[in-house]
Parts: structure tokens; C-alpha cells; sequence
């Protein structure tokens, strides 16, 4: 008998389900034999509906125990060659939202100074590119626009680039979800910029460590970088061991749920990493090339961003109020 499981889901916004599509949703989640779900709100509202559900983190908590191989062999050198060789004292990694562009001008005003007075470089990263994701051509524009030549623009795009950049950096700054959680892993200080993803306040309300606070506006960033950077770097290597067992003790039910064996999967340390990244890159290129495929891939892009602009629409304004930890907590 065919068995299913649902790995690591996010839910951080069920309000947003009409009947029908919630009706449905809870059919087929509820009929798996394996339901992880990754946020504080989908965990809750699937344990109230009568749904059996493990809290796991996401997958991409594993991303720095997954490279530690393709690290150890160099095999991101060419990517960040040039980043070490522009800052060799270190750097911050930032990233922003295409759709988040006022942030930028406040961004630059808290951190360059600082940056600047700690011989730290600015790395500008795109966490994504897909609709509603970074815009590329921005991220650069302002990279080359930082003051007295402190910002570089990293293009490199397969993960494992972008990983061990964020991996290697002295802070992550953004509004990305992956690259916080990645961050996490990495045990590295990390903050959102507060621009009202509930997506990421749901995740972090399960895994991130209570001294370590959720998100802080542009202009609050400039009063508390020292304190965030300074961040006790045991304590965060602790968390990131933390979260990656709890991952792999989820993941382990599942197999057992499912009937999956270890050795019918790709092991964690020895995946080929390289020829999965040709694989993808080729499936892509195979996708782009067909009209067809390629006019059904952007009609569908259309109808997720109407959606999603549609849900932002008819939510209320925003309470200034933060969920994360309060600043009068941040070590001092």
C-alpha cells in the first residue's frame, strides 16, 4: 500500500483559506501518514482541526551539515574567492525583498558606518529570484552604491554558494525566511527586517533561541548592530546543533511512518551535490525552451502574485507592535 507524508510544511496563514479550499486542504493532509509542519500557527490550527502533527524544523536547517563536504573540497571557491579577497576581515550578508525597496535607504544609514568602523564588508545576496522574490538588478545598484566602495553584490545563484555565504558571514541581515533559517543552522547572529512576513514570525516562535530576537525595523537595526554582532557565538553554535537533531529526529519518523530505509535514500554526507545542481539546471533549461511549458510556468506566476497581492489587500493595517523579543532584552 502506497504511503504519503508531508515534509516540513509552512501554514502561517490558514486564515486566509476559504471553506472549500480548507475543507480540502485538511482531506488530504489528513489522510497522510506522515504530517510535518514547520511553523507555531500551522502546527496550531492543524492540532485544533483534529490533525496528528510533528513539529519539525525545515529542511533547509541541514543545508550546513549537507555542504560540509562540497565546503571541505573547495568546491565553492571560485564564488567566494572573490568575497575573501574584497573583505578579508569578514562581511555581513544582506538581503531584501523586490517588493521591500524603501527599506534599502534606511538599511545603509544604520549599518554602513558601523560597518565601516569594524572593517566589515557588506555582501548584497538575492535569497530568491523567483516572482515576488529579490530583484537582482537592485540588490547591485545598491551594492555599488555603498558608501566609500564598502559593498559588493554576490551573483552567484546555486545554493550552496549562497549558503556558504551566509555561513561564513558575521551577520545575516534580511527579509528572507530561508536565509534566517539558514543562518540558524550556521550559528551565526541574525535579524529579519520587520516588514510584516508572518511566515517568519511563525517559524521563529518554534525555533529560534529566546535571546535572539525575531526582527527589528531598518532604523532600530542602527541601535543595536554592536549588540547583535557581538551575539554569544557558543550559544548560537549550541542552537544551531539543536535545531539540526530535532530535524533529524523528525525526519526519522517519517521514515518510519512511511516505511522509507536510510539506504533508499541519497546519505546526507555523501550526496552529489554537483551533478543534482546539473540536473536541476538542465530541467530548467528543458522547461525554458518549450513555449508551452514556459507559457504555463508564467501564467501560474501571474495567478500566485494576484493572489498574494489580493491577501495583502483586504488584511488589516499592521500593528507596530513586534512579536520578537523585546529590545530591552538584547544584551547590553
Amino acid at each position: 500500500m502506497q504511503k504519503s507524508a508531508f515534509h516540513a510544511v509552512g501554514l502561517s496563514e490558514p486564515e486566509t483559506l476559504d471553506e472549500v479550499r480548507k475543507s480540502e486542504l485538511l482531506r488530504v493532509l489528513g489522510e497522510a501518514d506522515f504530517l510535518g509542519v514547520r511553523d507555531s500557527t500551522g502546527a496550531d490550527f492543524l492540532e485544533k482541526e483534529g490533525l496528528s502533527v510533528e513539529r519539525m524544523p525545515c529542511g533547509v536547517t541541514m543545508l550546513p551539515r549537507v555542504c560540509r563536504k562540497v565546503w571541505a573540497k573547495n568546491e565553492t571557491g571560485s564564488a567566494m574567492a572573490a568575497v575573501k579577497e574584497r573583505f578579508p576581515k569578514g562581511w555581513i550578508s544582506v538581503q531584501v525583498s523586490g517588493y521591500r525597496k524603501k527599506t534599502f535607504k534606511p538599511l545603509i544609514k544604520s549599518i554602513a558606518e558601523k560597518c565601516a568602523r569594524m572593517n566589515l564588508g557588506v555582501v548584497f545576496f538575492a535569497a530568491g529570484t523567483a516572482t515576488g522574490h529579490d530583484d537582482v538588478v537592485e540588490l547591485a545598484k545598491r551594492a555599488n552604491s555603498f558608501p566609500e566602495n564598502g559593498a559588493m553584490f554576490f551573483p552567484f545563484r546555486n545554493i550552496w554558494d549562497i549558503s556558504s555565504l551566509i555561513s561564513e558571514s558575521q551577520m545575516c541581515i534580511g527579509t528572507s525566511l530561508h536565509g534566517r533559517i539558514v543562518a540558524m543552522s550556521a550559528g551565526i547572529p541574525r535579524i529579519n527586517l520587520a516588514v510584516n512576513f508572518t511566515k517568519i514570525k511563525s517559524y521563529c516562535r518554534l525555533w529560534e533561541h529566546s535571546a535572539v530576537p525575531f526582527e527589528l525595523t531598518a532604523e532600530q537595526l542602527g541601535d543595536h548592530f554592536e549588540n547583535l554582532i557581538e551575539m554569544d557565538r557558543g550559544m548560537l553554535k549550541a542552537h544551531s546543533l539543536w535545531l539540526q537533531e530535532s530535524y533529524l529526529t523528525s525526519f526519522e519518523k517519517m521514515c518510519q511512518a512511511t516505511g522509507l530505509k536510510q539506504a533508499d535514500l541519497v546519505a546526507l554526507s555523501d550526496g552529489n551535490h554537483g551533478e543534482a545542481l546539473k540536473n536541476s539546471q538542465s530541467l530548467m533549461s528543458e522547461w525554458a525552451s518549450d513555449p508551452k511549458t514556459l507559457k504555463m510556468l508564467k501564467r501560474i506566476s501571474r495567478r500566485r502574485k494576484k493572489r498574494r497581492e489580493g491577501v495583502r489587500a483586504t488584511k488589516s493595517k499592521p500593528s507596530s507592535k513586534s512579536e520578537s523579543t523585546p529590545l530591552s532584552r538584547l544584551p547590553h
